[in-house]
């Protein structure tokens, strides 16, 4: 419950612009459930997707795209868009920009099939990034 809720901090303190708590309160959470994917997946879309990465953040970020991935594999979960976005924007941040484009394309796909058309076109407009060798910043990172 503990977890649950620092992820829910960690999402209001980076919708408000306030990229180091909302970090730090998703690291609480993983201390706590080290299992919440939930919490694994916002915290490498934080450190992927701020204005100025750092290249230790960008490896953190791949390391936890990679322990989600894993444990999706090992519970045979369904392919989640989601998941392929921050995957995408992970990879992006690292400069693999034709792997996160294929990325993208598969989440794409996996939205406009379960309907989520607000999904899809975000992929879409970071597709273009890709495409043009840029990665995505989220604007909640951006100072105001």
């Amino acid at each position: 419950a503990e977890a649950t809720a620092r992820r829910e901090i960690a999402s209001l303190n980076w919708a408000a612009g306030d990229v180091a708590n909302a970090q730090t309160q998703l690291r609480r959470a993983l201390h706590l459930a080290p299992d919440d994917q939930a919490a694994a997946n916002n915290l490498a879309w934080m450190l992927a997707s701020v204005e100025i990465p750092k290249v230790a953040d960008l490896e953190e970020a791949a390391s936890w795209v990679e322990r989600v991935e894993d444990a999706r594999g090992a519970a045979g979960s369904e392919v989640d868009a989601g998941f392929l976005d921050t995957k995408a924007v992970v990879l992006a941040a690292r400069g693999r920009f034709a792997e996160a484009l294929d990325v993208a394309r598969g989440a794409e796909l996996v939205a406009r099939s379960a309907g989520d058309t607000e999904l899809a076109a975000a992929l879409a407009e970071r597709m273009a990034l890709y495409r043009g060798g840029n990665r995505f910043v989220d604007p909640a990172s951006v100072p105001r």
